[in-house]
């Protein structure tokens, strides 16, 4: 995952000079090519013990010469942390060894000793940096020093003319924390902190990113940050709230993020999903902040998606003659298409909570029910686990327009739609709790008001 990490799987102390080199260099040198060729912890170990004793024996600032010893020192304990128990021990040794050998360097640095020197400390700050996030807490001021750090080295290596290409190095980098860090925050209690971080981190990511972006990681990495802002934007109206302006800065920034996201989309299963999320965020907005602002946005949105994959559907077919492969494409295509109309629906009775215009009551609800009608066929079709809270959707929109129409038919179709719905419900009992309040209210005329 941390391509520091495949460098060192790689490194090897460097040659010595062949005058100069102590004898028990040599040896260090040859128990850790040993241990490379062997995977013997002992010759590792061993290896660790020399390089030890030529560093204390010939202090660097009194013999320049050996400061390769010392670069040759860290790469041997780097790879007794990575192999043998990633001690929080051998890490600090790696960075105090790497940051000495670092400070007192003189001389050239535009050569591989040195460039391999930077990446082992970088790789080791990041290291510390992901480890705070685990079991070993440590404290916020030494997390952020080696986030710092990490990004200061990774910096100074990209710069550095024998490196070679590792601006991506960073990038890539940058953008594999901030998905551990939003993993983490799904999965572990949902910080406020955590979510900060995911933000700041692939927006750095994001700003910093020189290279190709019609790629995997760039894909990830927007796709995280604005899944991010969109996750800062639904919590400010939580407990943890935040001031307004911050708030529009975040829905504004997941829109931009999605809507970036959408150009670098390659197929028209791609484009649909992201388009459907950005009418599920519009939508989310006006139930949120109570306002019809963005409302045709947002419906555009949807039915944008709509169209893409109805001219997607007619495309099947076209030079594939594997019938389980069309068979295929067809079930993609028609899973969309049910996700576009049943959020069509849920955005129309939005706006019939909202809008308190009488003369459009009966048009918004009717728009939900065509929709939600045109996404159950399919979802029949589909078998799909989604079609019992179509139903419902459906039973609820019927009752709702019966109470405007007092049309009988309204009510009929309501209670049908409701008990079909309790027929095929299984495990969710959330959503047959709320099927069978709808059917008492339908039973017994008890009115249920629209509540957004």
């Amino acid at each position: 995952m941390y391509e520091y990490r495949d460098n060192y799987g790689k490194a090897r102390p460097a040659d010595m000079d062949l005058q100069n080199r102590p004898s028990v260099a040599d040896t260090a040198i040859n128990d850790f090519e040993a241990y490379m060729e062997y995977m013997d912890a002992a010759r590792l170990k061993a290896a660790i013990r020399n390089f030890k004793l030529v560093v204390e024996r010939y202090p660097i600032h009194q013999n320049p010469s050996l400061k390769t010893t010392l670069v040759n020192y860290v790469v041997a304990v780097w790879r007794h942390y990575v192999d043998c128990g990633r001690s929080p021990d051998d890490l600090d040794k790696v960075i105090c060894l790497s940051t000495e050998a670092r400070n007192s360097w003189s001389g050239e640095k535009n050569i591989e000793p040195y460039v391999s020197l930077l990446n082992t400390l970088a790789g080791a700050y990041f290291e510390q940096y992901q480890r705070a996030f685990g079991p070993s807490p440590i404290r916020p001021h030494k997390k952020q020093k080696a986030f710092d750090n990490a990004i200061k080295y990774y910096i100074e290596l990209r710069d550095n003319p024998a490196t070679g290409n590792q601006q991506t190095v960073l990038e890539t980098t940058l953008m594999h924390c901030a998905v551990a860090v939003w993993r983490r925050y799904v999965d572990c209690g949902q910080s406020p902190e955590d979510l900060g971080e995911v933000i700041r981190l692939s927006t750095k990511a994001r700003n910093s990113w020189s290279g190709e972006k019609n790629i995997e990681p760039y894909v990830s990495l927007l796709n995280t940050l604005a899944g991010a802002c969109f996750e800062q934007y639904q919590r400010a109206f939580g407990p943890s709230r935040i001031n307004p302006h911050e708030k529009q800065k975040a829905f504004d920034n997941a829109i931009k993020y999605y809507t970036e996201l959408k150009g670098h989309a390659t197929t028209r299963g791609q484009r649909s999903a992201i388009q459907i999320q950005l009418g599920v965020m519009f939508r989310m907005q006006s139930i949120l902040e109570q306002t019809l602002d963005r409302f045709n946005i947002g419906v555009q949105h949807l039915q944008d998606a709509l169209m893409e994959a109805t001219e997607a559907e007619s495309e099947i077919g076209v030079g594939d003659k594997d019938k389980d492969t069309k068979e295929e494409k067809k079930v993609a295509v028609d899973d969309i298409k049910a996700t576009c109309l049943v959020n069509l629906a849920d955005f129309y009775e939005v706006r019939y909570k909202l809008a308190g215009d009488s003369r459009k009551v009966h048009g918004d609800l009717t728009k939900a029910i065509n929709s939600n009608t045109k996404a159950k066929l399919i979802l029949e079709d589909l078998q799909s686990p989604e079609l019992p809270a179509c139903l419902f959707n459906l039973a609820r929109q019927h009752y709702f327009r019966w109470l405007h129409t007092g049309d009988q038919s309204d009510h009929d179709m309501a209670k049908w739609m409701a008990k079909t719905a309790q027929d095929i419900v299984h495990a969710d009992e959330l959503l047959k709790g709320e099927i069978n309040q709808i059917l008492n209210v339908l039973e017994d005329l008890v009115v249920l008001e629209p509540v957004v």
